[in-house]
């Protein structure tokens, strides 16, 4: 047992600092997904009561795109956020939904290490529940990123993202709409893989 644990640390430190020039071929595409999870407390005063919220948050993201030249790609991406807030005993669920085409830089840091530059308009929709009401936003918004990828073999790398959306949507309810502005950052960590 103790000889497979150590042969399995030997090839992963091997592969670790193995030399991978990360600059993406023309032609390569580029299969990506993520996972982030969030718990915060913030304490809110209002008209004299206060209470503690927590939000509970879980995100997921998935991401394909196609270098047209080298470092340079086009695609598509998906993200979904589940969010659920509890203030003075009201509780909050927020579903966000978002797809739509992004373009992607990279920028060769190190051997093994690059930067992700990604920017694009996507389609919002969220839906919303406070204590049983229903409210549904949508629109399109902005979304900037910032990705940094660890490439553990030429074909794969573990990543870290920020992203940060923002824009104008809709807000939908049984008695009118409005429009209202819209900004969310989220971060995930995740693996890609690049196919030749």
């Amino acid at each position: 047992m103790k000889k497979s644990i150590l042969s399995t640390v030997a090839i992963l430190l091997c592969l670790s600092t193995a030399s991978y020039a990360q600059n993406i071929k023309k032609g390569t595409i580029e299969v990506g997904g993520g996972l982030g999870i969030g718990m915060n407390s913030e304490e809110f005063d209002v008209d004299g009561a206060s209470d503690d919220m927590e939000v509970k948050s879980t995100s997921f993201s998935a991401s394909t795109l196609y270098y047209i030249r080298p470092n340079i790609g086009i695609g598509g991406t998906w993200d979904y956020v589940s969010r659920e807030y509890d203030l003075f005993g009201n509780k909050m669920e927020y579903n966000d939904y978002s797809i739509g085409p992004i373009i992607s830089y990279n920028i060769s840091m190190d051997k093994q290490i690059g930067f992700k530059l990604q920017g694009g308009a996507v389609k919002y929709f969220s839906e919303t529940s406070v204590d049983g009401s229903k409210f549904e936003f949508n629109g399109f918004v902005w979304l900037a990123k910032g990705v940094i990828s660890y490439f553990i073999t030429k074909n794969i790398s573990f990543n870290g993202s920020v992203a940060y959306t923002f824009g104008e949507i809709e807000l939908e309810t049984n008695i009118g709409d409005a429009d209202t502005d819209y900004s969310n950052f989220t971060s995930h960590v995740g693996i890609s893989v690049y196919l030749n």
